[in-house]
């Protein structure tokens, strides 16, 4: 079924997709024009919330810096037991060719009880300093910041009112169903083994030197920007702020259409490039260069509530966050928060407690009607504070730009495992499943991406370009420029 990409959400009005499609002179490039794909935001002028908090973050930065190289030093020993987990014989090579299954999940896999276990031994250190270092904010932040909030008991009230659907346990207040109550089911804090295994698969996709900074950035700093800044409510009048950000279409066609092949490939991808423990080597040097990444492992069988902690990974600020992650496409006739959805891939919970994520509130990751993806985010803030706009506002830009990375991705390695897809699925299904240890199985049913070279269909197969995805992207600029 063919359809016409003609709808796109512009600057919060329906506009025509076809400045959209590439190879228009008249494109609307993500990085040139950023605005055109997400909510404006004014930038407010500076506040006395603003400074005050800034000052209360100068004095706990001292001993951050020593918390921060604390946790590097207690870090690193687990950080290593995981990395030589990863590169032992239980799991492929570090390396994956497009012709080798990738790991969909890690729990299952031999020794894996046994590592946890160990981990969580060498864990506890940095966890009791993490422990000790939240009271010491939460006591320093109280101490100087409720006397602002009891001078201002009107503004205190409202900020408190915002925080409440984000204090309990995810989804306890109604932010969005039916993902509220699986969130509920899941609980509030986080298991060691989800963890665990969030940053497994986090540590697989940027590497261990950013991870050894990573984790301790987190612990150190993270928390501050959290309790201190984005969500005190005796400095700052919170309300709940809405932003979104979407990518171009995910198409291939000049003629500005896609069909349902086309929706089902950006389904799968995402879900796969996001979801899974492991993922292919050309993959991975991808998402290693994207300026945000996060993994939300797939949930065990055995869990009903389709939850699981998330880690995500900014460049920007050099950190890993913590997040509650409900993996939406797997609830049955599911319905997105935001009216442009027609698939929703995830619903991710910020609560005001977590202080592994500097912002609180509700995001999903959905498919368009115009085939882009877009990253809806309900975030409390102050419209009056340049801090919280300011921070909203580089969120903003972000995500424009990881939307345009990931499209570009997409964009690349389509090309050479389209194809693939179509003509050898129902091959490799067969072959394959069956044949994998469990701690390997294969999503091939959903994701034709990655079907084994050994088993395809030969025919036609001589032409086929295997270069690297950023080899084939710098080698299709020169062809542009050529042709030009």
């Amino acid at each position: 079924m063919m359809r016409d990409m003609n709808v796109v959400r512009e600057g919060g009005r329906i506009a025509s997709a076809k400045t959209l499609v590439r190879g228009q002179a008249n494109i609307y490039h993500p990085l040139k024009h950023p605005e055109r794909f997400m909510t404006s935001l004014v930038i407010a002028d500076w506040s006395f919330g603003d400074f005050w908090a800034l000052l209360i973050t100068l004095v706990l930065l001292p001993f951050a810096i020593i918390v921060y190289l604390v946790s590097v030093i207690l870090g690193l020993i687990p950080l290593i037991v995981m990395v030589a987990y990863r590169q032992s014989s239980v799991f492929p090579k570090h390396k994956l060719a497009l012709g080798q299954l990738p790991a969909e999940v890690v729990r299952g896999a031999p020794w894996f009880d046994a590592v946890i276990a160990i981990s969580l031994i060498l864990y506890l250190p940095l966890m009791t300093v993490a422990g000790l270092w939240l009271v010491i904010i939460h006591v320093v932040n109280f101490i100087l910041s409720y006397p602002i909030g009891v001078a201002n008991p009107d503004r205190t009230k409202r900020s408190l009112n915002a925080l409440r659907p984000f204090s309990g346990i995810p989804g306890e207040y109604p932010v969005h169903n039916p993902s509220d109550g699986f969130a509920k089911k899941y609980g509030g804090i986080w298991s060691f083994e989800d963890v665990w295994i969030a940053i497994f698969g986090a540590v697989d996709r940027q590497g261990f030197v950013r991870f050894l900074s990573a984790l301790p950035v987190m612990i150190a700093f993270l928390p501050i920007a959290k309790i201190v800044i984005c969500s005190n409510p005796f400095l700052f009048d919170l309300s709940l702020l809405y932003v979104n950000q979407w990518s171009l279409p995910i198409g291939r066609r000049d003629d500005m259409t896609f069909d349902d092949n086309d929706v089902e490939f950006a389904k799968r991808k995402i879900k796969t490039q996001v979801c899974r423990a492991l993922l292919h080597d050309c993959y991975r040097t991808v998402t290693s260069v994207m300026p945000f990444t996060g993994h939300y492992p797939y949930p065990p069988e055995s869990r009903t509530y389709s939850t699981a902690c998330g880690v995500q990974y900014s460049v920007r600020i050099g950190t890993s966050l913590l997040t509650h992650s409900v993996h939406s496409y797997s609830i049955p006739d599911y319905k997105a928060r935001s009216e442009n959805s027609i698939h929703g891939f995830f619903s991710v919970y910020l609560q005001s407690w977590n202080p592994y994520h500097h912002v609180t509130g509700y995001v999903e990751v959905n498919l368009r009607a115009d085939n882009a993806v877009e990253h809806p985010m309900w975030l409390l803030g102050d419209r009056n504070s340049r801090l919280h706009t300011l921070n909203i506002a580089k969120v903003n830009n972000l995500f424009v730009r990881l939307g345009h990375a990931f499209e570009q991705h997409l964009f690349e390695i389509d090309p050479y495992i389209r194809e693939e897809m179509k003509r050898g699925i129902k091959v490799y299904e067969i072959k394959t499943i069956g044949r994998a240890p469990p701690y390997l199985h294969s999503d091939i049913a959903l994701d034709g991406a990655d079907a084994m070279d050994s088993d395809l269909p030969q025919a036609g197969r001589k032409d086929r370009d295997t270069r690297p995805a950023r080899k084939l992207k710098v080698e299709a600029s020169k062809e542009t420029k050529k042709s030009q």
